[in-house]
């Protein structure tokens, strides 16, 4: 395949752009490709197909916007034990606090614990010991956001699809 030629094997390219990307939008491969939207979404219906099968340890799936590699669900405590980062043992506290800040962005503390109606130092504070949580300072004030590792891990995706309302049982 020549520079620049993605006439060749356009699903290849898809998902090696997939793969590099750690998560792409279909705005941007139709930019970075100059292929048909609809093209590509053939392409991506193809490989999500191929990757369902039984015999792969991933999957591709669309999540908020953006396409992206996935271990199979079936797959993850293995993948967890290797990464040692298990998000999946988050308490109902921890996982309130969590849902607030993944529905209203980031916040500060004040702000978590007006919707909670209680104080959430402790929580916050093992939630980003835990690396779920990231600070970033606003002016005096620190906002907490959901970290990026955590928005990578099957628990957010499925706290995401639960928030989107794609809980059907």
């Amino acid at each position: 395949m020549k520079k620049g030629d993605c006439s060749m094997n356009k699903k290849a390219l898809v998902e090696a752009l997939i793969f590099a990307s750690k998560g792409i939008s279909l705005k941007k491969l139709v930019r970075v490709l100059k292929i048909d939207e609809q093209e590509i979404l053939k392409i991506i219906g193809d490989i999500e197909k191929e990757y369902s099968r039984e015999e792969h340890g991933i999957e591709l799936r669309e999540v908020e916007g953006r396409y992206r590699f996935y271990t199979k669900k079936e797959l993850g405590e293995y993948v967890e034990k290797l990464l040692k980062k298990s998000f999946s043992r988050l308490t109902a506290n921890q996982l309130e606090v969590v849902v607030i800040i993944a529905m209203n962005g980031p916040l500060t503390k004040s702000e978590i614990d007006e919707m909670r109606g209680k104080d959430s130092s402790n929580i916050v504070r093992t939630l980003y010991r835990m690396g779920v949580v990231r600070r970033r300072r606003a002016g005096r004030r620190i906002r907490y956001d959901l970290s990026k590792s955590f928005k990578e891990s099957a628990v957010y995706e499925e706290i995401s699809r639960i928030l989107r309302g794609g809980d059907n049982g």
